[in-house]
């Protein structure tokens, strides 16, 4: 808001991004049965961004989306490259659930405090999503239909491939050296983690070593109880 904020692009997977935020909010998702499906990409896609802004921006959308969407429906993330005419080529990244955003709002969208319908909603996470678009040379958009749904959708500057990765496209598979498989013995032991906050069950699965312990997660009471009804957890 201040306007100090200094942008030092680098380059950005923004799939990769967007693969794991949608992997810490299935659990939630699928709390109130909604599809959330990444996108359908088995490749990166570079944009010269700032990867903990793109974090944010998409932690916050796919969020809002997943609490928008009806029950039983799906939330979809697509991933493209268009050419501005301006500015050269560009990314964008379209999140579609098929919520409707309320008439009132939708001229207010963007604008800070601007809520309607949430409990405890604030307003201000779709206003700081397109503070941290704009602020990356970017922009964050907005269309919702009764027919279509709601569409939000972050433009961001496409960028090459780090030299890295290119390299490692051309030498091509046959590179890789295989690895004898280790057979390890591991106990059998389940954990279900319980929290009504899907990145605190993101980080915390996170610790918790998957070759050691099946991990469940539940992200509230209601899936917890169906989980321990269905086999109940050592820990």
């Amino acid at each position: 808001e201040s306007g100090s904020y200094v942008f030092r692009p680098m380059t950005v997977d923004i799939v990769a991004i967007a693969a794991t935020v949608t992997m810490g909010l299935r659990a939630q998702a699928m709390s109130k049965f909604v599809n959330l499906k990444s996108p359908a990409l088995d490749h990166p896609v570079y944009v010269a961004a700032d990867d903990s802004l793109c974090y944010s921006i998409l932690g916050n959308l796919i969020k809002n989306a997943v609490e928008a969407a009806p029950e039983h429906t799906e939330v979809q993330i697509t991933v493209c490259q268009a050419n501005n005419d301006s500015d050269g080529e560009e990314v964008q990244l379209c999140i579609h659930n098929q919520g409707v955003v309320p008439a009132e709002l939708r001229e207010h969208f963007f604008e800070k405090y601007a809520t309607s319908g949430k409990s405890g909603g604030t307003g201000l996470g779709t206003y700081s999503s397109y503070l941290l678009a704009t602020v990356q040379g970017g922009d964050l958009s907005m269309r919702t239909s009764e027919l279509e749904g709601t569409s939000l959708c972050l433009s961001l500057k496409s960028a090459q491939a780090p030299h890295s990765a290119r390299e490692a496209s051309e030498v091509g598979a046959h590179a890789l050296i295989p690895v004898q498989d280790v057979a390890v013995s591991v106990p059998s032991y389940t954990v279900l983690l319980v929290d009504d906050d899907d990145f605190n069950l993101m980080v915390m699965g996170e610790s918790i070593s998957s070759d050691s312990y099946q991990l469940a997660l539940a992200i509230n009471g209601r899936v917890a109880l169906e989980y321990v009804m269905a086999r109940r957890p050592d820990v």
